[in-house]
């Protein structure tokens, strides 16, 4: 490993504080026990040249001292080892030195890598991985091989600072919010001495507290199998495995919930002939609903009683796209906006712009359902975004007094018919820079606009743009009854995360 003077420093000094770990005390079959980390880890000689062979460095005393080193792919150092190669061999070096990181490392607690990187095969043949479950990789190749996931990393976690990742044993959450997980003490200290940065952990703690005092609350849906898909520790394979069980894994609508093949553009997945793939489902969505009045639905029970759906039926997740329309149409717009409610009783069409569309644009026939919910509508949705694929820019399909065309563009560069609402889900305002124009766009257009968004913390920063780029208030945030009723998980905190879970307006200033 050629380096410079103050790398080669620097392992000089880990290499000092290293020295006093017993190698010989450590049981390498305890290995296979400890944590792992889903991360690479490189091992490799290193002298004070610039690569040019050498495996040794003369530092007095005319012994010459073999330098061996571990680091991760950050490039931190796990462990270092100095030894006079007169005396021990190079094998000798790199297995003691992978006891000390293994067993006692440098940073962070005891733990495996997922894999082991080599700088040189022949050095270190003799390592016992296979023992420990770790996959060694050439660094030559930079190739993985084959990327079998290890049982114990089905479920993962992240340093919310250094992004560190492994198996949940590795991190601790901030002891009062109970909601950001940090691998050390080091990393938590780093993230709460940014006060006033728009994210540092000082400023949010207490935020966040509130925020997890939801997860009650947000997982309170009727379903049968909400106590599965709404616990903390819902992680992807749990989530593979419920799709499986019903029957829908990675088939018509469904592969946007979890994606086995390569993903698609947005807007080419490609129609099936049943792409709700639930038969007694698929029967309903295709008939009327039974003649009479509509009943005002406030929540899925109320929507699963009127259209028939068994109580553990797994539709919602689909169905929160429309069904979400609905909530804002005849829950929250005509509240604000009264010629909304005028033009559901009186226009014949009614026109939407969905904004920063991505996978809806894969959806499009779930949304023939508005017109059942709306029978004296005609509905005109335009769904815009710039992710959109170009190969179905301007195209448009229509079903049950819908019709949805599809543009691709930003839009702020959208230059078509004002609608009568705009609709954008999962926002993300603070998130995406190309929110900037389009909400300037909105303002000066005095349209009617909502958002949805993940979570409350996603929706307090939205204020961020709003209200820094004089557009106005947002009004009070809603928990959307119609939500999806699978908790997202994410790696880096244990914030309740539902898809379209919050309603928020804006009220121009």
């Amino acid at each position: 490993m050629g380096t410079d003077f103050s790398m080669f420093a620097s392992v000089c000094q880990a290499a000092k504080k290293c020295a006093s770990f017993d190698a010989a005390a450590a049981n390498i079959d305890d290995a296979k026990n400890l944590p792992m980390e889903d991360g690479i880890w490189i091992i490799a000689i290193v002298d004070s040249t610039n690569d040019n062979g050498n495996e040794t460095a003369t530092l007095g005393e005319n012994i010459l001292w073999r330098f061996m080193a571990m680091v991760d792919e950050r490039g931190k150092l796990v462990g270092a080892s100095a030894k006079d190669s007169s005396v021990t061999d190079l094998h000798n070096q790199a297995q003691d030195l992978y006891k000390q990181c293994l067993f006692a490392p440098l940073t962070w607690k005891p733990r495996r890598p997922r894999y082991l990187g080599f700088r040189n095969d022949d050095f270190f043949t003799e390592l016992p991985l296979e023992e420990a479950g770790i996959q060694k990789i050439s660094m030559f190749s930079g190739a993985l091989g084959p990327d079998i996931l290890p049982a114990e990393l089905e479920q993962r976690r992240t340093c919310t600072t250094c992004h560190a990742r492994g198996v949940p044993a590795l991190f601790e959450l901030c002891n009062y919010c109970k909601t950001v997980y940090y691998c050390s003490k080091d990393c938590l200290f780093t993230d709460f001495s940014h006060p006033n940065d728009v994210h540092g952990h000082i400023d949010w703690c207490a935020k966040m507290k509130n925020y997890n005092s939801l997860s009650e609350h947000l997982a309170a849906l009727s379903f049968k199998f909400v106590k599965d898909t709404t616990d903390v520790n819902f992680h992807d394979r749990r989530l593979k495995q419920f799709l499986a069980d019903h029957g829908v894994l990675n088939q018509g609508f469904w592969k946007w919930e979890y994606f086995e093949d390569e993903m698609p553009s947005f807007g080419e997945l490609p129609l099936e002939a049943n792409s709700v793939v639930l038969p007694v489902e698929s029967v309903i969505l295709e008939s009327p609903p039974a003649d009479g009045p509509i009943p005002a639905m406030e929540n899925w029970g109320d929507y699963y009683e009127w259209r028939g759906f068994h109580e553990d039926s797994p539709i919602a997740i689909l169905m929160q796209w429309p069904l979400t329309v609905y909530c804002i149409l005849k829950h929250h717009a005509p509240k604000k906006y009264p010629e909304i409610q005028q033009a559901l009783e009186k226009k014949e069409t009614f026109t939407i712009h969905i904004v920063g569309v991505e996978k809806e644009a894969d959806l499009v026939p779930l949304f023939w359902e508005l017109g059942y919910l709306f029978p004296k509508i005609n509905f005109n949705i335009v769904m815009i975004g710039n992710l959109i694929s170009p190969k179905v820019n301007g195209k448009e399909q229509q079903g049950n007094r819908v019709k949805v065309t599809m543009v691709r563009t930003l839009y702020h560069k959208y230059e078509g018919p004002k609608p009568d609402l705009v609709i954008g889900f999962n926002a993300g305002l603070a998130a995406y820079s190309n929110w900037v124009d389009a909400l300037r766009k909105l303002k000066m257009e005095n349209l009617p606009v909502y958002f949805t968004d993940y979570c409350q913390y996603s929706v307090d920063c939205a204020n961020f743009p709003i209200e820094g780029l004089g557009v106005g208030k947002m009004t009070k945030p809603a928990v959307n009854p119609f939500r999806s009723p699978i908790r997202k998980y994410c790696e880096e905190h244990q914030m309740p995360w539902y898809s379209n879970a919050f309603i928020f307006g804006i009220e121009y200033g």
